[in-house]
């Protein structure tokens, strides 16, 4: 069973999508240069730094209490 991500942790593509409750096909439009969450490229691995996640998420928070989107 994987364990939870934390603040330091960096997650993969598939980590990352569940943390967001998103598929890994929208995460992929939504990273940068696409979109706007940021992540990390290691050889052909795509890591997401969790701050990165948690940055997005509150601007999209954010956008949606201010009734536009981010």
């Amino acid at each position: 069973m994987a364990k939870p991500l934390s603040d330091d942790d960096i997650g993969v593509r598939h980590q990352a999508a569940k943390a967001l409750g998103i598929s890994e096909r929208m995460l992929w439009s939504l990273t940068a240069p696409r979109g706007t969450i940021q992540s990390v490229r290691v050889g052909s691995c795509v890591l997401y730094p969790v701050s990165g996640l948690q940055a997005w998420l509150d601007r999209q928070a954010q956008a949606t209490s201010e009734g536009g989107a981010a």
